[in-house]
């Protein structure tokens, strides 16, 4: 009897042993990978570090250790032959996780219940993806469609999965589509030790001013310099003209640039009496910025404090990423925030 109570305790400890650490098991079909060496590195913090390395042998590799607690990790290695990193997120967590490289395109991580739910995700996102590249190619307004199909699957998505590692990291890299009653709900299901991350903690503290600023409440003034060196107010243009777009943008900003050529198709047709934009820039050099007011041709009204993100008109409006906009209405309501330049000429058609 003693003897068999003696082996249950070694075969315990044996499974206790296993189920204590991770065993990254990695295969590739890339044969230009043998001999080279991957990195496993922990993404979870401000500051990104290599924590593991190991050399591929025969399409194989592993990575073998211990997780304190789940985290946001990656492999990556260097593709000499394009000059580039290249890095597929996965999370650490203690288990058997399986890679598969098919190419530099497609990694594929499965094996534990974060990466199975991550994995997911990602391929959820890429049919998106797919669907949105076809939609562009017939209109602005079949792909701004799929767009907002894509921002509700990610609300969903966080919403489900706010309780775990792998909901809060896709809200870090979502949020900024969703409203302030979306942020609150999710923010609300988070527990207290995820309130308290650095970067969590940031957007929920944008999220006290972005309140003040929603859709409904009246517009906050401001005051900076145009680019001739007068100041200029928020309170100059609202109700000079039927609707006020505030328009946060950088030179150094690509989306901000892909999206001119519709906002200036919608200023040209409205502007006067019925519409103004005022661009607020995010720049730091004076020079950049006003030279991308002359290469754009961008005819409205401008301002800067050129403090970069730490613009305060930016900071007033809960700015976390641009473009991003805010419609004000004749009497000082805001009407519209992150709208696309149709849903911003289909309020100035209605109204």
């Amino acid at each position: 009897m003693k003897k068999i109570i003696y082996l249950l305790l070694i075969v315990f400890a044996v499974f206790a042993c296993t189920k204590s650490g991770y065993i990254i098991k990695g295969t590739t079909d890339l044969k230009w990978l043998n001999g080279k060496t991957i990195y496993l590195s922990d993404l979870s913090g401000v500051q990104f570090f290599d924590i593991d390395s190991t050399v591929v042998k025969n399409g194989k590799f592993t990575f073998k250790g211990v997780a304190d607690t789940a985290r946001v990790s990656g492999i990556w290695f260097f593709d000499e032959q394009n000059s580039q990193k290249i890095r597929r997120i996965l999370i650490l967590e203690n288990g058997n996780i399986d890679v598969k490289i098919v190419s530099e395109d497609n990694i594929f991580v499965s094996g534990t219940k974060l990466n199975d739910i991550y994995s997911y995700f990602l391929k959820t996102i890429e049919e998106f993806y797919q669907k949105y590249a076809k939609a562009a190619e017939v209109s602005e307004m079949d792909a701004q469609k799929i767009q907002d199909e894509i921002t509700q699957f990610e609300f969903n998505f966080c919403l489900e999965n706010a309780t775990n590692l792998v909901g809060k990291a896709i809200f870090l890299q979502s949020f900024y589509n969703f409203s302030v009653e979306q942020k609150e709900q999710i923010t609300n299901l988070f527990d207290e030790e995820t309130k308290k991350d650095e970067k969590i903690a940031l957007v929920i503290e944008n999220l006290e001013r972005e309140r003040r600023v929603a859709v409904g409440q009246q517009f906050v003034d401001f005051e900076q310099l145009t680019p001739q060196g007068d100041m200029l107010k928020l309170s100059d243009l609202v109700g000079k003209t039927d609707y006020v777009l505030v328009d946060f943008w950088a030179s150094w900003c690509g989306p901000c640039i892909r999206s001119f050529p519709a906002l200036k198709s919608v200023y040209e047709k409205y502007k006067g009496n019925r519409f103004e934009i005022l661009g607020v820039s995010l720049d730091r050099s004076e020079s950049e910025w006003k030279g991308a007011i002359a290469r754009y041709n961008l005819n409205w009204k401008h301002v800067s404090d050129l403090k970069f993100w730490q613009n305060e008109a930016a900071q007033i409006y809960a700015v976390s990423l641009i473009p991003c906009t805010i419609l004000i209405d004749k009497n000082g309501k805001i009407v519209g925030r992150n709208l696309h330049p149709m849903e911003i000429e289909d309020i100035l058609v209605k109204n």
